[in-house]
């Protein structure tokens, strides 16, 4: 059986209903990484406080990098999030992705793996547009 831990409430409701067990765990609680450990994937959903903490939140993301705890697109999403000044999606980066494979394409359209990794990007971003807050 898979096993998935979410940040916060929210996560798709078909993984409960596929078999998996999903756990809630806040960012900021005491022990968060260690409760990570583990999981085949977390995903991490709306740390809306961080900007309040960001010394904490950027401690948070070195130890989850440090842990080996896997992430589909919300840390990337959060490191941008700290990088731009504002909130960033996990559907955002996806479709950053995406641009950036179709900006390489152009210059190069016979560059068979960023054709691949289009579809393997608008494969990705209907896995996290269809999660509901």
């Amino acid at each position: 059986m898979a096993h998935a831990l979410a940040l916060r409430h929210g996560l798709c409701r078909g993984v409960g209903a596929a078999g998996a067990t999903v756990e809630a765990v806040p960012w900021n609680l005491p022990g968060a990484i260690a409760a990570l450990r583990g999981a085949d994937l977390t995903v991490m959903r709306g740390a809306w406080d961080y900007h309040d903490h960001i010394d904490a939140f950027r401690a948070f993301l070195d130890a989850v990098d440090d842990s080996g705890v896997r992430f589909l697109f919300e840390r990337i999403a959060k490191h941008w999030s700290l990088t731009l000044g504002y909130p960033v999606t996990a559907a955002q980066v996806a479709l950053c992705m995406i641009d950036l494979k179709l900006a390489r394409l152009t210059d190069n359209p016979r560059h068979f793996d960023s054709a691949l990794d289009v579809a393997g990007y608008a494969a990705l971003l209907t896995e996290v547009t269809t999660c509901t807050k």
